[in-house]
């Protein structure tokens, strides 16, 4: 009776790690870009960061607040730039993996 060959831990390939680097950025890429909105709009390290916290609870709740932390609104399509990015991350991560499934790549090193 042979023994079992031992099975290795298969590693990750680069095409799945590029997949998941770019949905990553695309989803990460509202957050990112507030960042910088409420930098160029707002002075001092808190006032950004207020500026930055009511710029997401505008793109996921759809609440767009005044200084004061009172309600101005609510409306679906100032959600639209939030879940947004996260659909397109999430769509194209799902793309990605049945392509990467379904479609034969040929390796670009001859040989291989």
């Amino acid at each position: 009776m042979a023994a079992k060959k031992k099975r290795k831990k298969s590693k990750q390939g680069f095409v799945s790690w590029l997949v998941n680097v770019g949905s990553l950025a695309i989803t990460l890429s509202n957050p990112l870009i507030r960042v910088g909105d409420a930098v160029k709009n707002y002075q001092g390290f808190g006032n950004v960061m207020s500026g930055w916290t009511r710029y997401m609870i505008k793109d996921y709740t759809g609440y767009w607040l005044d200084s004061s932390w009172q309600k101005l609104g609510w409306s679906p399509e100032y959600m639209i730039r939030g879940w947004g990015t996260v659909a397109l991350g999430v769509g194209m991560k799902k793309a990605m993996g049945y392509a990467t499934k379904h479609i034969k790549i040929q390796s670009l090193i001859p040989g291989r």
